[in-house]
Order: structure tokens, then sequence, then C-alpha cells
């Protein structure tokens, strides 16, 4: 018999920590596999050509005069870094970093809400699924998620009915709130080891709200967070942060840009998340996601408009050898999507089916009739460990 009291101990053993911060997400999944995954949204259409500049095609300065950052950091003869992405610059050089660029999911059609939606869904058309990727392939790997969170992000749900503990879109509950559980619940011999657990949470929080400004936590708080609960031996195994800002329009600047200062923080974040994670880190795989990229050449306001193809990090211990995977198309105009986009000309969902195989140890085949739906690149076989 399944009772309340199953309920709320299933559910607590499968959740971990949703922290809010303004516009960043940071959702946590309990998984049961040794790997560890960080799944980075990047919402807006993050610029590929700002984060990976090809250097190496003289087109380049001549549709960018202004956007290029200055003092890039090089890759090989054809690519570089965006010089604020240092801790990915560090993967780099310790062969554990994968760049995919010239890439994106097949959608075209340069709206956010559709673009989003897909980018979470992983098929083809937008609003054709109530379900994400992650959650489909957490499903297969025998695990229910359960977030605590008010909205649970749309890739991380699956097929089952999910449920969401509390809205913390306010922060999380008082102290208080917690204390009464441990009052509540202190003669219930399971229930009272939940409560204790409940109100270590809340303390936790309590305090980081007193040094986070507006009393929320910062991405690179919320990257640290992540780092923590992922280093526990009985802790969760996914998490997802989310962030925005990546729409620029207009100003978008280089070095000194808002585009840059959008990867800076995320590269914060991540070198804040991998600091906490500890050794766990030689076991895990950090990949970014963003629903389409920026055009090619800059706009009449020093900035870019939606596009297509862009580009996708992969970071981690499980990752065999730092490389670039391309198939470049040069940026002359005939050989843009339309005279103006940078062309997807790889699937970004094989390299992502990749990383979803190692983690959740699922068959290829398996990901490709159940999770994402896309063409196998015999590239990305060999490059998670």
């Amino acid at each position: 018999m399944y009772t309340r009291r199953s309920f709320i101990k299933n559910t607590i053993k499968a959740t971990g920590v949703v922290s809010l911060s303004g516009a960043a997400t940071l959702s946590l999944a309990a998984l049961p596999t040794e790997s560890r995954l960080m799944v980075v949204i990047l919402r807006g259409g993050m610029d590929g050509l700002a984060a990976v500049p090809a250097i190496g095609d003289n087109l380049l300065k001549k549709i960018r005069p202004t956007l290029i950052p200055d003092q890039t950091l090089n890759l090989d003869s054809y690519f570089a870094l965006n010089p604020t992405l240092k801790f990915f610059y560090e993967c780099w050089n310790k062969n554990q970093c994968l760049i995919v660029h010239s890439t994106s999911f097949s959608y075209t059609g340069r709206s956010h809400f559709e673009g989003q939606d897909i980018m979470q869904s992983g098929l083809d058309t937008a609003y054709a699924s109530k379900t994400g990727w992650i959650g489909r392939a957490m499903e297969l790997a025998g695990f229910e998620a359960v977030a605590m969170s008010l909205p649970m992000p749309l890739i991380l749900r699956g097929n089952q009915t999910v449920d969401n503990i509390f809205p913390t879109r306010y922060g999380l509950p008082p102290v208080e709130v917690y204390q009464k559980l441990l009052e509540l619940w202190e003669q219930d011999t399971d229930l009272h080891d939940i409560s204790v657990r409940l109100s270590g949470l809340g303390v936790r929080g309590s305090n980081q709200r007193n040094i986070s400004t507006n009393g929320q936590l910062t991405l690179t708080e919320l990257g640290a967070e992540a780092g923590r609960q992922l280093s526990k031996e009985t802790g969760p195994r996914v998490a997802i942060l989310d962030h925005v800002g990546f729409d620029t329009h207009a100003s978008q600047g280089g070095i000194d840009g808002m585009h840059s200062a959008k990867l800076s923080d995320i590269d914060s974040a991540l070198s804040a998340f991998k600091s906490q994670l500890g050794s766990a880190w030689n076991n895990t795989i950090v990949m970014t996601v963003t629903e389409f990229g920026r055009t090619a050449a800059e706009n009449g306001s020093i900035g870019t408009d939606h596009g297509w193809g862009t580009c996708a990090f992969f970071a981690g211990g499980k990752i065999n050898k730092s490389k670039i995977i391309a198939d470049w198309p040069s940026l002359k105009s005939e050989s843009l999507y339309q005279g103006r986009d940078l062309p997807a000309t790889i699937d970004i969902r094989s390299a992502y089916a990749s990383a979803l195989s190692s983690v959740f140890r699922l068959d290829n085949k398996l990901i490709r009739e159940k999770v994402l739906n896309y063409k196998p690149d015999k590239r990305f076989d060999d490059i998670f460990n």
C-alpha cells in the first residue's frame, strides 16, 4: 500500500535541492550512478563566434569589426576561446574540454519560445512533448525525479507524474518551518530522520541568503552549492544550472561587453562547482545547452540577432582528450544559412547522446529510440570515459 508516509520518504530520498537567484536556477536530482552530470542552460541564444572565435577564418574581422574580443586564448591555429573563459581554458590544457562548433538543434525558426522548448524536449518540433530529454534518460536509467522548485524545468520532466515540494522562487522557507517539522515528526523514526535532513537544508539556505546579493544566491554560489551536493556519496547526481541574458541584440561588445560578462558568470560558477565537487570531478561531465546561435555578422546596433549555429562546451574528468569537433563552413555569405547565420553542420544531439550514454549507462540505440532522435556521429563514440 502506497501511504502518505511512503510518498514523503520516497520523495525526499529522490530529491536534491533547487535554489533560485533572480534569473538563475539550479535543479538537482539524485540518480543511482557514480557519474555526475551538470547541464548548463544558456537562455537567449549564446553567440558561438563570441565564445569560440574562428580566428583562422579571414572574414571574421570583416563581418565583426567590433565584437571579437581582444587577447583571445588560442586553442589551435583556427579557433580561440573568449578570454573570460579561463576555467574552460584550464580544462582544455588538462585534456578535459570538448568543443563542438557550428552546431545546434535542427530548429531554424529563431523564436526564443519555440527554440527553448526544443532545446529542453530534444525533439524537432516545438510543443510536441511534455517531457524533456534529461528526464526521459533518467527514467530509462530507473529514476523518478521530484524537484524542489516551481516550476520544474521541462528538460528534467519525465513521463511519470512529478511533484514539487515547495516553491523556491521566493527563497527557502524560514528555519522555523523546519523546526516545526522536527517537533511534529519527533516520535516517528523514519520521518524524524527526514526532518533532520530538511532542517539542515533550511539552516544552510538561511546562512547563504545572508551572504548573497538581495537575499538571493548568486550564480557562483549556485555553482558551488551544486558541487557540494553532487560531491556527496549518497547525494544527487544531476544538476541543471539555468541562466539567462544571452539575447544581445545591441551593445554586445567584446571583452567588456554584456555577452562576455555572461560567459564570465558561467565560467566562475563552473570553477566554483569543480572546487566543491572535489575528486568526483574525475567522473563528471559538464555540458552547455542553448536554443540557437546568433547572426554571423554584427548588426547596426553593435550586437547580433537570432541565428542558428553556435558552439557547445563539454568539460570534466570523463573526457578523454581536449579537442574541437567542427565541420566548418567558412563565413562567406553563400556558406551561411540564408546568407546570415552560421549553419548547424553537426546535430548537437549526437554529442549529448554520447554524454547521456556515459553518465546513465544507457545503450545508444535505446537513447535514439526513447530520448533523442538523432543521426549518430562516430566522432563522439569514444570521447567520454
